[in-house]
């Protein structure tokens, strides 16, 4: 398994890891699926224009990376970056983590996060915010976090 950046060429892969894992982890909180959703090719657009680095009205820096199996298959990600409007505490956001649900508790997550920590910390940006549903299962997950200043990627 390895993290990298994420690249213009991974949009359907993040699209794919995206539809899976939404319906997996968030299902019953904000939709469901009698609501429809978006379909799978308007997914792949939507991470196609934000890889392309055109999505310039939200982050001034978009930092992106993707977890692949050993196959070369992508089963996670995490998505956010430098706002271009922030306060003046959290400059950072994480806006995304995603991961498929047969590799949660194996660490893929924590060693993504750490690899978009490591980004922020070299825009000298040492806070970032996140925000997620209160009753979301998967939050949990960021409870056993260490603070951003002590990331580091492996």
């Amino acid at each position: 398994m390895i993290i990298r950046k994420a690249k213009f060429e991974d949009a359907e892969g993040i699209a794919t890891v995206h539809d899976n894992s939404w319906w997996t982890t968030s299902k019953g909180l904000l939709y469901d699926e009698s609501q429809g959703g978006r379909s799978h090719e308007r997914r792949v657009m939507m991470w196609k224009y934000i890889l392309s680095g055109e999505i310039d009205d939200i982050y001034e820096k978009l930092i992106a990376y993707v977890a692949e199996n050993d196959k070369g298959e992508i089963i996670g990600f995490v998505y956010g970056g430098k706002k271009w409007r922030h306060n003046k505490v959290y400059i950072g956001e994480l806006a995304g983590i995603y991961l498929l649900k047969e590799y949660h508790n194996q660490g893929i997550g924590r060693k993504m996060v750490a690899a978009f920590a490591q980004e922020l910390l070299s825009l000298d940006i040492e806070s970032m915010m996140l925000c997620d549903h209160a009753k979301n299962s998967s939050r949990q997950f960021t409870k056993s976090w260490e603070p951003l200043s002590s990331a580091k990627v492996t």
